[in-house]
């Protein structure tokens, strides 16, 4: 039951970044901002997220469930990919955060304006990583996917939207990112 909850949490989380992401592309693009809409779709997110994560925790902590990773690597490799990139998102969601605040604000000047672009990408890249190698298995748990065939698929359609938005991520946000920080400040 815990590992279905999860699952659902997982489904309603990746809804939750589609809008965002979507969202604040579109946002960069047209350069409309509506902190309200931003932050409602964002905190929506992370505390989906946040739930998510817990179970998470509980399930690897206290269920022991993949003990074995490090014994069979090659054959656990989707589930070391999500493990990795879950605690990647978790150091740089605080710069993800802020990020829009300092480069409007100019803050820490051009290094760190450089700095917070990387990170941005990892970040980025982080996510639509763990999404790309979630998904499936979100489906998988709820028994919606029941053949490996359907699995692939599915994989691959959901990596192809996780690229392109990780792409459009990157190019849209960071152009803007850019327009913003070369402002005066008022």
């Amino acid at each position: 039951m815990l590992k279905k909850t999860n699952a659902i949490l997982a489904l309603i989380s990746v809804f939750l970044l589609l809008t965002h992401v979507v969202y604040e592309i579109w946002s960069y693009m047209s350069f409309y901002y509506n902190p309200g809409m931003t932050v409602l779709i964002a905190y929506g997110f992370v505390t989906c997220v946040m739930l998510h994560m817990v179970i998470s925790v509980f399930i690897v902590a206290y269920k022991h469930d993949g003990d074995a990773l490090g014994k069979y690597p090659k054959k656990n490799i989707r589930t070391i990919i999500q493990r990795a990139s879950a605690a990647g998102i978790l150091v740089l969601l605080p710069f993800h955060i802020k990020t829009g605040d300092w480069v409007t604000s100019h803050f820490g000047g051009t290094v760190f304006f450089i700095v917070l672009i990387v990170l941005g990408v990892l970040f980025w890249a982080f996510t639509f990583l763990h999404v790309g190698s979630s998904l499936t298995r979100a489906l998988i748990t709820l028994g919606i996917i029941k053949e490996r065939k359907t699995q692939k698929i599915i994989d691959w359609i959901v990596w192809v939207i996780s690229a392109a938005l990780f792409v459009a991520s990157v190019i849209i946000v960071i152009k803007t990112q850019v327009i913003l920080f070369n402002m005066k400040q008022v």
